[in-house]
């Protein structure tokens, strides 16, 4: 099984935003590039919460969609 965990790395030392349910794990760490100034996202917008309402489902023929 495969998990991902963010961390610190800082003096040396990697700490874990996480706390894992294993004493001995094989791990793969990756170093990202500073933020640089850009926002990141820590929750999910409300906007992609909100169920798409279908009201209306039409077929197509493969011919009608190339003409769109």
């Amino acid at each position: 099984m495969l998990k991902t965990v963010t961390g610190i790395y800082e003096n040396g030392r990697v700490q874990l935003n996480e706390r894992l349910d294993r004493k001995h794990a094989r791990v793969i760490v990756t170093f990202l590039d500073d933020d640089n100034g850009l926002k990141t996202m820590s929750s999910i917008p409300a906007c992609f919460k909100k169920p798409v309402v279908v009201t209306h489902i039409e077929r197509f023929t493969r011919e009608e969609l190339h003409e769109r």
